[in-house]
């Protein structure tokens, strides 16, 4: 649509209701620096999204909330180089778990308690990716559980993601 901004997800990949049978990503919480966005992804899709700006500064990536406060900053040192994430010879771990995890039913939960589910359909063909070794501060909390603190990413886990288009379906009520 010709639209450019910047958007940062928490997402808990398998994940399924007690007693259900189908395994889906749940999104608890989203950033974007959109607005338009943020209305949307509360209103159809459950995200809990708020307002945010991505920014990057060399290996330095920090997530600042619209009021100020900063959510969470990174290292992120390069240790290969870019290949074509549609290259199944080069996928690695990281990238093929990433590609499941969002191929899986997207979940987020609306303001009245409704669970709604879509589905990223994600351009790997397109995409570029690398792995890369990073540490990442989170300086408050951003969702239940998931306070502040300091993490190292183990080595091959973690992976730097570029020109990456995707889709998102209209969201229907969960199937659990």
């Amino acid at each position: 649509m010709g639209v450019s901004y910047r958007e940062f997800a928490v997402a808990i990949p398998y994940v399924t209701r007690r007693g259900g049978r189908h395994l889906h990503t749940y999104v608890p919480r989203m950033y974007s620096s959109l607005y338009p966005p943020v209305r949307d992804g509360n209103l159809h899709y459950g995200f809990n999204k708020a307002l945010a700006d991505l920014e990057r500064h060399g290996p330095i990536v920090s997530l600042i909330a619209a009021d100020g406060p900063l959510l969470w900053h990174a290292t992120i040192e390069p240790i290969e180089e870019w290949y074509r994430a549609g290259e199944t010879t080069r996928s690695s771990p990281a990238l093929a778990a990433l590609q499941a995890a969002f191929d899986l039913p997207i979940v987020g939960r609306k303001a009245n308690g409704r669970y709604v589910r879509s589905y990223f359909g994600f351009d790997w063909e397109g995409a570029q990716a690398r792995p890369v070794q990073s540490a990442i501060s989170i300086d408050v909390p951003l969702v239940d559980g998931l306070g502040p603190g300091h993490c190292h990413s183990v080595p091959g886990g973690a992976l730097e993601v570029r020109g990456l288009l995707w889709r998102l379906s209209w969201p229907v009520p969960c199937a659990w």
